[in-house]
């Protein structure tokens, strides 16, 4: 069943955009597929499908659904919305950069989240090309996962769309 012409109709449109400008990024994608310290030296496989990374290391919604085993990094996203007038609506995205904690450490001077999170910040802060009027930076803070896990999150809010 399609719903057309709903107060969130773009919705599903918005994270598509999102979801296809992360893996358009040759520094996302070779920080999230390659685990060695100087990632960006290193080649991706020749036959290396960048659409293979949704819904298995960047995803569309805030949670991982399966327990990792292997070491890996992840980017997921959360979206709110609050209405803004009777046309209108304000909303958020958060990007949530989780890596196991034997992959921070960089050959760049950085943690590999802080990298992923400035690459993020990079590709969305002021970014207007998404349906949004503009994606503003208004937070961003580490946390903890679990042993295994850390990451850093950053958020943007979306300024008066309909």
């Amino acid at each position: 069943m399609i719903i057309i012409g709903g107060r969130f109709s773009e919705l599903g449109a918005n994270k598509t955009a999102i979801l296809m400008k992360l893996i358009s990024n040759q520094d996302i994608v070779k920080c999230l597929v390659n685990n060695e310290m100087d990632f960006l030296d290193v080649q991706l496989p020749i036959d290396f499908d960048v659409i293979s990374l949704i819904h298995s290391q960047i995803f569309p919604y805030r949670f991982i659904p399966t327990i990792a085993t292997d070491a890996k990094s992840f980017i997921t996203m959360r979206f709110g919305y609050k209405p803004n007038g009777r046309t209108f609506k304000n909303g958020s995205v958060w990007f949530y950069i989780i890596n196991h904690n034997s992959l921070l450490r960089t050959a760049y001077g950085t943690l590999r989240y802080d990298f992923l999170v400035n690459k993020i910040d990079e590709e969305f802060n002021s970014c207007e090309d998404l349906g949004f009027d503009k994606l503003e930076f208004y937070d961003m803070d580490e946390f903890i996962v679990n042993e295994n896990y850390s990451g850093i999150y950053i958020a943007y809010k979306l300024r008066e769309f309909q």
